[in-house]
């Protein structure tokens, strides 16, 4: 699996599938994006994050994995998840990639 990341990514999953969200949660959090971020509850981002532990992802590399995501808590409609989690998103971003004119 190939994704370009880098210092200037956000990962964001916004979808259900717990079997695809593990593999790429894995991969993205050793890529070194600003931000990953899941969609769910607290108690799947608890259930996400022992099951990331259980297969061999470091504490710290976890402890990168933010959720759930969304400024705006237990959003179900799509339309409405996309701009607090962007807020999200932006609210993280490094200082140095913040340019103000």
């Amino acid at each position: 699996m190939q994704m370009p990341v880098d210092a200037h990514t956000a990962v964001l999953l916004l979808f259900h599938d717990h079997e695809w969200e593990q593999n790429l949660l894995m991969h993205a959090a050793t890529l070194e994006p600003f931000f990953i971020g899941a969609l769910r509850s607290r108690k799947t981002q608890e259930i996400r994050l022992q099951r990331l532990a259980d297969a061999g992802l470091s504490a710290a590399y976890c402890g990168r994995v933010q959720g759930p995501i969304g400024l705006v808590p237990c959003l179900r409609n799509a339309s409405l998840i996309a701009v607090p989690a962007l807020a999200e998103v932006t609210a993280n971003l490094p200082a140095a990639q913040i340019r103000l004119e």
